[in-house]
């Protein structure tokens, strides 16, 4: 009984820091006019809304969602945003599904950092945000961690439809867990070994397996047929991986030292809280705030070497530095 009410104590708690920041990303939503590159997207969803003829980009979440939502509400500005400022708002949540690994009091303040950093919070704000690829990928690894593989394939295609930014967060996973891997922090083979032991299960079950990823897979054929209106979204939202690759030919004019000022002056306090958490996990032997700590230093690293870098890319650097600086703060 004591654990069943500490649970929901618990949940109550991560309610009431989503309703944070749900407010904190909708509030005054519609007050800033769009800036060019926003109004690129919402033009394109705008178009697609009124019946236009027009090849959809790469983003092909934000485009499908925020035409469904033109159709509902009608246009403006705040219902171009209103998709992105929604999807962050989960990222609260992440933290709760990976609470054994973090600490109960540690994931807790984690959510309480996502929910009020200054970067994730504005760039939840953004038409054109790579928020949506940051959090449908973390929920990715939060399903598949909890061996749901139904959920797992919505969000990974989710997190596809986000555009371009996608491929720069999966390289950086994908390095840190290698890293991982070979410096002996993670057994990656085991891990997904024992994840991918229920296949046989659902193959005993065919019927029930069948109905448990039917909704996921309407959902993204859903959205990705805008709605079974327009069937070129289902391939077009694999331009993306061109349009990262090439990313890497064409500079974006965003310096290095600028994106490094911005990471600095954001918010100071988790690059202070953040460093000393991983110098912790080192002379604790703490594995996951090892891997964390190699997220950080690659992820940097990455973004600074990326010749089509945006600041906005900072997001995959923010979000280890508050996994270290909840751990140390606790």
């Amino acid at each position: 009984m004591k654990n069943q009410i500490k649970i929901t104590t618990e949940i109550f708690l991560y309610g009431i820091i989503f309703f944070l920041a749900g407010i904190l990303r909708l509030i005054l939503l519609g007050k800033i006019p769009l800036i060019e590159t926003e109004a690129s997207w919402a033009y394109q969803a705008w178009q697609i809304w009124k019946g236009e003829s027009t090849r959809p980009g790469s983003m092909i979440g934000y485009l499908s969602l925020t035409e469904a939502l033109f159709t509902i509400f009608g246009s403006g500005n705040i219902v171009a945003r209103f998709w992105p400022a929604l999807a962050g708002s989960f990222i609260i949540w992440i933290p709760y599904y990976f609470r054994d690994r973090l600490g109960r009091i540690a994931a807790l303040v984690l959510a309480a950092g996502f929910a009020l950093d200054p970067a994730l919070v504005s760039l939840s704000r953004m038409a054109d945000s790579p928020i949506p690829a940051l959090v449908f990928l973390l929920l990715f690894a939060a399903a598949f961690h909890h061996n749901r593989l139904n959920w797992s394939l919505l969000f990974i295609f989710m997190a596809l439809f986000s555009g371009p930014a996608f491929w720069l967060g999966a390289v950086v996973v994908g390095v840190t867990l290698l890293l991982s891997n070979i410096l002996g922090y993670l057994d990656f083979k085991e891990y997904v070994h024992s994840k991918f032991n229920d296949f046989q299960n659902y193959q005993n079950r065919f019927w029930s397996a069948a109905g448990e990823f039917f909704l996921p897979a309407l959902v993204v054929l859903g959205i990705g047929s805008f709605f079974f209106s327009q069937y070129q979204g289902l391939s077009a939202w694999m331009a993306s991986l061109p349009e990262f690759l090439m990313s890497w030919l064409t500079p974006s004019g965003v310096s290095a030292l600028k994106v490094l000022a911005a990471l600095v002056l954001s918010n100071p306090l988790i690059n202070i809280f953040g460093v000393l958490g991983f110098l912790a996990a080192w002379r604790q032997n703490d594995q996951v705030g090892k891997i964390f700590s190699l997220w950080f230093g690659f992820s940097l690293l990455l973004v600074l070497m990326y010749p089509g870098r945006e600041t906005a890319d900072l997001i995959w650097v923010v979000v280890p530095l508050w996994v270290g600086s909840a751990k140390e703060l606790v």
